[in-house]
């Protein structure tokens, strides 16, 4: 099984972070069953858009792999977020016990917010 450079550099990372011997011993072995059910190419994708952030574990290469995000262009980071509402010029919504009063003023509901925090 031929390892790319990234691949073995966040592995180097996953090694260092954690406390126990045991737990880089077995997030290692995900990362390399992974390599081995996805292939080497998108491994070494994955691995090199994980190298980007601060956290080396084997659910953050999983994640990336089962959402695909190994093969998006580099740097796209996908709107996850990103709300469409057309039938509503003003709504009240509450969040963790802060009311917010969202005011429509385009399709885009990003592009004009209002916020009321009331605890």
């Amino acid at each position: 099984m031929h390892i790319g450079s990234a691949v073995h550099l966040y592995m180097d990372e996953v090694l260092k972070g954690r406390a126990y011997t045991e737990q880089t011993y077995n997030a290692c072995r995900g990362i390399l069953r992974l390599h081995k059910q996805y292939g080497a190419d998108r491994s070494q994708a994955a691995c090199t858009r994980a190298l980007a952030g601060n956290v080396f574990n084997y659910r953050t290469i999983q994640n990336i792999l089962t959402s695909n995000l190994d093969q998006l262009m580099d740097g796209y980071q996908p709107d996850l977020f990103k709300l469409q509402i057309t039938l509503i010029s003003g709504a009240r919504i509450t969040i963790n016990n802060h009311s917010y009063l969202l005011i429509i003023k385009n399709k885009n509901m990003n592009q004009g917010i209002s916020q009321r925090a009331e605890a």
